[in-house]
This record gives C-alpha cells, structure tokens and sequence, in this order.
C-alpha cells in the first residue's frame, strides 16, 4: 500500500498507509465526465448517430474499469476478484443513481428538452413507419403512448443500461486487475 510522510516539518518521516479512494468519489467522477460530455452535446446541437451513442456507453466502461485498476493499486492488490467485481459494482450503483437524477433533471428542468426528445422520436417512427406496415393512426398512437409514460421509459432505460454497462465494465477491470491477496494466517 502506498505511503505517505505523516509530518514533514518536524523530520519524522514515519509513513501513514494511504486511504483508498472510496466508491463514491469514483462515481461522481465518471457521471461528472458523462454529464458534462452529454450537456454539450445537448447544447452544441450533436446528433448522436453513426457510432457516437456508443460514446457514454465506453466512457461509462471504461470509467469503471478505471475505478477498479485504481483501486486494486491503492490496496496494493490485495484483493480477489469478488473483492475488485463488489468496488466496481459500487461504483456502478452511484454512476446509475447519478445518471437517473440527471436525466430527471433534463426532462423537467432543461427547457425544450422534452419537445426535442418527442420531436425526434416523432421523426423516427414516421421513417420507421416507411418500412413497416403500420398505419399512421397506429403510429400516432404509439407516439401518444410514448409521451405518456416518457419518463418511465427513459429512466428505465437508463437504469438497465447504466446497470448492465456498469457491471460488464466491473467483470473487465475485476479480470484485468491484478491480484495478490496476502495470506489469512501470515
């Protein structure tokens, strides 16, 4: 574990193991990064087509991976896999929780962002409609359902997806990390 001086001044250079940083400091970081990315995308109008939806979701990733390597270093790796796998699954529930609140945010408190969402969501099935045999009535019924329960939907699917990214981001660093747990009885 890496060490700090505890008192400099007075020429004790006697160490203090280091506190690992925790799960939530983690996780702020990462829904910081995937917040900020997503209000400029908002704001400087990016569509998030061909390849670039898949952004958040490496980012988020690649985040977690992150987390976990970070921490098998600050406990000088020792640790196991479900050790790691439980950090990086902490780390994914306050990425998910922030991510909920933020998209909250965004549906209620950032103005017109509701009315863009259905306005493309609206354009997307008219093309969808060209392909399939729906009629416009059924679509528009489709449209007015999705409008209903929008917000349910939409943190549905963040939840699940956040989850889900999360957890595989938390099997890559717990596998790639290294491990050297110290014996019990040492």
């Amino acid at each position: 574990m890496e060490t700090y001086p505890t008192d400099i001044n007075s020429g004790n250079l006697e160490k203090s193991p280091q506190k690992p940083v925790n799960a939530i400091t983690k996780g702020v970081v990462i829904s910081l990064v995937l917040i900020v990315l997503g209000l400029a995308f908002y704001y400087l109008d990016i569509e998030l087509t061909n390849g670039l939806q898949y952004l958040f979701t490496l980012i988020a990733i690649g985040g977690i991976v992150w987390a976990v390597m970070s921490y098998g270093k600050q406990i000088d790796y020792d640790g196991t896999f479900g050790k790691y796998f439980s950090h990086g699954f902490a780390v994914t529930a306050i990425v998910t929780l922030l991510m909920i609140a933020f998209t909250l945010v965004e549906l209620y408190f950032i103005p017109g962002f509701k009315e863009n969402l259905l306005q493309k969501s609206a354009e997307q099935a008219a093309k969808s409609q060209q392909d399939s045999k729906a009629t416009q009535e059924q679509m528009e019924v489709g449209l007015e359902f999705f409008k209903k329960h929008m917000t349910l939907f939409i943190v549905g699917g963040t939840l699940l997806s956040y989850v889900f990214f999360g957890t595989i981001g938390a099997l890559i660093g717990s596998a790639v990390t290294k491990k050297n747990p110290k014996p019990i009885f040492d």
